[in-house]
């Protein structure tokens, strides 16, 4: 907790290097940065700002055109596919890449204190980064896909001795043909570490059991280490343990966004991230109760705050989905998301009400989403469930249906006027489901989402379980 207190305050000194470089963007002018020398300036001067208020620098930015929200011209552009909703390119400068390298370092120190860990580098790394293209627009070129993918390409060449596929050639690939050709190489292989998203990770476990005809233990008796992103790793830390058995793997999970990685966890004490302040980051913190937007030395353990980041890819007061809260030691959880509710017909629905119904009923299920849809002229909340026990529990849909009448006043009014049928429980494969996303050109290689707010989507992906 001392070290977090002392390291709070090199906050300003960040917020004033980052604003002294960008004075002279187009953003910094019209927000005089040049005329800010306080965390409580910049506060007053520079108000909260939104993805909405970024566009039309990032559209700049995309032509070509330099010195918009970060000094030179951006040629990398992140798709933000989780945490700041789908479908927003963020600019990824190349100071926000040295930042990444340097993170990754940190990572690697992380598991390297654990002296056991030192023997991954006597075998491979199987890791699945996202894919990468390149778009031209007139006489300007500049490359799109997931952080991970852009992180891949920017790597240093040494880490692709370790790799099971080079990282550079493997963000050309598309999702489906990455995973079959790992799936192929890595049987053969003597794989030690594995790093990616818990979803696609689990998969990847079942199905080379399936191929190899062995358990995982026997297939790679070296599996030491599981470094995973992007979704958290308690959801699924069980059926993990279950698939590694007799391994007693090491687990890491990191914090991390399209937007900047925010920290780093203990080794196998998963949840609680250490804030990374190494970084070209400055913090702020907007508490749900009060509204009031703290920087880290006014931060309270065991409340509800969203996070707002001001990096140097560009993005000023810029708030991040994830609601958060602090313990006693000042580590950070992510507690939920600010937007993650269903609220198509005004029925006000989130998931967490949702996962406390199905834990309620003793539902097991990989992923949860929910979403509007029309079932025979009825407008109805679609559950999608995926590898769930579902079919061992009868009347379902009514159970979960009463429950939420009961817990959800909105729900409740929207049903009995009969603005709402029952909700339709909708059951999918976790594969089948990541394929028709893919099919409808949704990059959801990594995570599943668990808000869909398009009905034509929902509509289609009930249609295909009827």
């Amino acid at each position: 907790m001392v070290n977090m207190i002392k390291n709070a305050g090199n906050q300003e000194k960040i917020l004033l290097q980052l604003l002294k470089k960008a004075e002279n963007t187009a953003f910094g002018k019209a927000n005089h940065f040049s005329s800010i020398k306080s965390i409580k300036e910049f506060q007053t001067l520079v108000p909260p700002q939104s993805f909405e208020s970024h566009l039309p620098y990032i559209n700049e930015a995309k032509k070509g055109i330099e010195n918009q929200l970060w000094p030179g011209i951006i040629k990398n552009f992140a798709v933000s596919s989780g945490t700041s909703g789908a479908g927003k390119h963020i600019p990824i400068t190349d100071d926000r890449l040295k930042d990444d390298k340097a993170y990754q370092i940190s990572v690697i120190k992380k598991l390297m204190s654990k002296t056991e860990n030192w023997s991954v580098f006597g075998g491979k790394v199987l890791s699945m980064p996202g894919s990468l293209e390149i778009i031209q627009t007139n006489d300007f070129s500049y490359k799109i896909g997931e952080i991970s993918a852009l992180t891949a390409d920017n790597s240093s060449n040494w880490i692709d001795y370790f790799q099971v596929y080079p990282l550079k050639e493997s963000i050309k690939l598309s999702w489906k043909d990455k995973f079959e050709l790992l799936l192929g190489i890595a049987q053969k292989a003597d794989i030690r570490l594995i790093t990616g998203a818990p979803t696609w990770i689990l998969e990847f476990l079942k199905e080379s059991i399936v191929k190899s005809g062995k358990e995982i233990k026997k297939l790679w008796p070296n599996l030491k280490v599981i470094l995973s992103g992007g979704v958290a790793l308690s959801h699924y830390k069980p059926q993990f343990d279950e698939l590694t058995q007799g391994l007693n793997c090491n687990y890491l999970e990191m914090y991390g966004a399209s937007e900047g990685y925010i920290g780093l966890s203990e080794l196998n004490r998963p949840d609680w991230f250490n804030l990374d302040l190494n970084q070209h980051i400055f913090y702020e913190f907007e508490c749900l109760n009060t509204r009031d937007i703290v920087d880290l030395k006014r931060i309270q353990v065991n409340r509800e705050y969203s996070i707002r980041l001001s990096t140097n890819t560009g993005l000023w007061r810029y708030p991040l989905k994830d609601l958060v809260t602090f313990n006693n030691e000042y580590r950070i959880k992510i507690i939920g998301r600010t937007q993650t509710m269903s609220d198509y017909f005004g029925e006000a629905v989130t998931i967490d009400e949702i996962q406390g119904i199905l834990k309620s009923l003793h539902v097991l299920t990989k992923t949860v989403t929910i979403g509007p849809l029309s079932v025979d002229g009825v407008n109805r909340l679609g559950l999608i469930l995926t590898d769930s026990n579902t079919l061992k529990i009868e009347n379902l849909s009514k159970l979960i249906d009463k429950q939420l009448i009961s817990r959800n006043r909105h729900y409740a009014i929207r049903r009995e006027s009969a603005a709402l049928g029952e909700i339709l429980v909708i059951n999918h494969s976790f594969i089948a489901l990541q394929k028709i996303f893919m099919k409808n050109n949704l990059k959801a290689q990594q995570k599943i989402p668990v808000i869909i707010q398009n009905r034509d989507l929902m509509n289609l992906i009930s249609i295909k379980t009827r």
